[in-house]
């Protein structure tokens, strides 16, 4: 997961912690902080009671999950197909900064050709998710700003779990969630 990161967004750590708290809305996928990152928790937690949206993707009900807002379900294995519908959604309803992909980003044709495969409808034979809960978690995303994710290491327990990471590292880049303080994307 860490080779894919790289080849995304380069040599960075991610979103600092502590600055979660400034997050509007927070996604925790393929993580669960509350058990294996305790020290993030609190952070998030203060975020949460400030009105921050905390979504947790993952197939299984963890204590995190319990704890979010909105836990979203999809089969084990399809998480790369969550990820380009929603930045299909996002293209198609017009929601990335273009301003911020011209200036920052490399291949963003391709990203939107290969995210073209996964309209809504398609992605929710495979995931098992909604075709509504895709758009609304999509738009949702790209309309709270600061908004930032937390990448967990069960994602790449599957196969294509890097080209999975890749396309989640793009997400916070298409909405310009780098821009901000509480922004972006953890990794760890």
């Amino acid at each position: 997961n860490i080779t894919a990161q790289i080849m995304t967004i380069g040599p960075t750590l991610g979103t600092d912690p502590e600055s979660f708290v400034h997050a509007k809305f927070i996604l925790i996928w393929g993580a669960n902080p509350v058990t294996t990152h305790s020290h993030l928790w609190p952070f998030i937690l203060k975020a949460q009671r400030n009105g921050a949206t905390v979504v947790v993707i993952d197939p299984f009900r963890t204590r995190t999950a319990a704890r979010a807002d909105w836990h979203i379900s999809p089969r084990p294995g399809t998480d790369i197909v969550l990820a380009l519908s929603m930045i299909h959604t996002l293209i198609s309803d017009d929601l990335v900064d273009r301003e911020y992909v011209s200036n920052y980003c490399l291949g963003y044709d391709d990203l939107a050709r290969s995210a073209a495969d996964y309209p809504v409808d398609e992605a929710e034979k495979i995931t098992g998710v909604a075709a509504a809960d895709i758009q609304q978690l999509a738009r949702a995303y790209a309309q709270s700003q600061p908004s930032v994710i937390r990448v967990g290491v069960g994602l790449e327990r599957h196969q294509s779990g890097g080209q999975a990471i890749r396309a989640i590292d793009c997400l916070p880049a298409l909405v310009g969630a780098w821009r901000h303080v509480g922004g972006g994307l953890l990794q760890m």
